[in-house]
């Protein structure tokens, strides 16, 4: 039995993955979010086997938010590991954002340096996803997700803006992701940055089209790959209460 620490263990990517995680009887969960005390972390690092990193903000009201989250708390994480001389695996959820000049994707680029300096210096296994747009289940609309804003608000007959429906856009399914988590977490391989397969690259038009479709109850084409996994996310919001 392996334990499992999650961080943003109420998150979008948190609940899916331990729903997943509940069907093994391998791995035994330690939950950390933000209605615990800071206090409580150092204790469950200091049990855990594995910890995946999910906690993370990308919309705060104070961009002072992104170092002291995204940045901070990944290095509270490796002090911790360092003064007990521990050696987990740590799985961090990144962003494709990491690549660019904006201060979410800075303080992301910040938590895998971190990470990569724990590696190289003492070989602490790491794995790091840089997500792109994710879609499934309990993401929350109107916020970062624009698959679950126009899940709901199609569902919900609320307009919706779209400034440039050419726009492509890359996205994974929560099942997906899940999966590639828990891969990792049994996977002895050296890489760094493993991926998440499968991808797929739709413009905000062409979505829109497919979500109006199911609205209209159009669903000859959910034998489709994407099309299933979009209408099985489609049909979450038409009754899900935020």
């Amino acid at each position: 039995m392996k334990n499992v620490l999650i961080t943003g263990s109420k998150g979008f990517v948190s609940r899916n993955l331990i729903e997943k995680l509940s069907q093994y009887n391998c791995f035994a969960i330690l939950e950390f979010d933000t209605d615990n005390d800071i206090s409580e972390l150092e204790e469950k690092v200091i049990r855990s086997d594995i910890i995946i990193h999910l906690a993370g903000v990308n919309r705060p009201k104070n961009e002072d938010e992104f170092a002291n989250v995204n940045t901070g708390l990944t290095k509270q994480i490796i002090n911790i590991i360092n003064e007990n001389n521990l050696h987990p695996k740590i799985i961090l959820s990144s962003s494709t954002q990491a690549l660019l000049d904006n201060p979410y994707g800075k303080s992301k680029k910040e938590a895998e340096e971190i990470l990569i300096k724990q590696n190289k210096e003492f070989g602490t296994d790491i794995k790091i996803f840089r997500f792109p747009g994710l879609f499934g289940k309990y993401c929350r609309p109107n916020y970062n997700s624009v698959v679950a804003t126009f899940c709901y608000n199609i569902s919900h007959d609320i307009p919706i803006q779209i400034s440039n429906p050419e726009n492509v856009i890359t996205l994974v399914y929560i099942d997906d992701v899940c999966s590639a988590i828990i891969n990792e977490m049994k996977n002895e391989s050296k890489e760094i940055y493993p991926e998440i397969n499968p991808k797929y690259n739709i413009t905000l038009g062409k979505l829109v089209d497919i979500l109006t479709s199911f609205k209209n109850g159009e669903v000859d084409d959910i034998t489709d790959d994407f099309n299933n996994k979009l209408y099985h996310t489609y049909r979450y919001y038409v009754t899900a209460q935020f």
